[in-house]
């Protein structure tokens, strides 16, 4: 399905957008989201009793309608998690696959600015390395989508298939953690000047 096929049928599904800054709770509350409503009453709404101290009669009475229409099994449709982070990671192994010497040209390009050091480096491909040997088959696929900024018209089925049934979803935490080895601010500049670089090549 093309891109703009998909917007037609805008109507059967919303998109809720959540940023803020490190520690705003942005992924707490799409872990909600993304989860079932059984999980959200106990880890993420509050209680009636806690809401009747609310003043606001008329909040209160909108709370409960909303509450006791979400509490029936059918009407909560958990809601698919995209996150930025591994869109970028998503995007990263489409253009390096399983070559290491493309890691490493951008680990230079990138970490260059944060004075990586040779033995920081070498830790750094060594368990790169490691992450390719053990993900072969979904680092193809990964690869086989080819050009992302073509695939988003004509591949729409085929990102999807990658990101949402457990490809991406398994690969990212696990690249993340290598890159959050050498620090956790060290790593958020790394997908910025990331995100600038595919922004530049008109990538989402």
């Amino acid at each position: 399905m093309k891109l703009n096929e998909l917007y037609k049928h805008r109507t059967d599904f919303t998109i809720i957008g959540l940023t803020g800054r490190t520690g705003s709770g942005c992924t707490r509350i799409a872990d909600l989201l993304s989860n079932d409503f059984e999980n959200l009453k106990t880890e993420g709404l509050q209680t009636f009793e806690q809401i009747d101290k609310i003043d606001d009669i008329i909040f209160k009475r909108k709370y409960q309608i909303t509450y006791n229409y979400f509490d029936k099994t059918d009407n909560w449709t958990k809601f698919n998690l995209i996150k930025y982070r591994d869109v970028l990671i998503f995007l990263l192994l489409n253009k390096c696959g399983d070559k290491l010497n493309l890691y490493s040209k951008l680990i230079d390009k990138y970490y260059s600015l944060q004075k990586l050091n040779h033995v920081q480096k070498t830790n750094l491909l060594t368990a790169i390395k490691d992450f390719i040997s053990q993900n072969e088959d979904s680092l193809k696929k990964i690869k086989s989508i080819n050009n992302i900024k073509e695939a988003r018209v004509k591949k729409l089925d085929v990102i999807h298939d990658c990101y949402f049934n457990k490809v991406v979803s398994t690969l990212a935490p696990q690249f993340n953690v290598i890159l959050e080895k050498n620090g956790q601010f060290e790593r958020t500049l790394f997908f910025h000047y990331l995100a600038c670089d595919f922004r530049n090549c008109s990538l989402p």
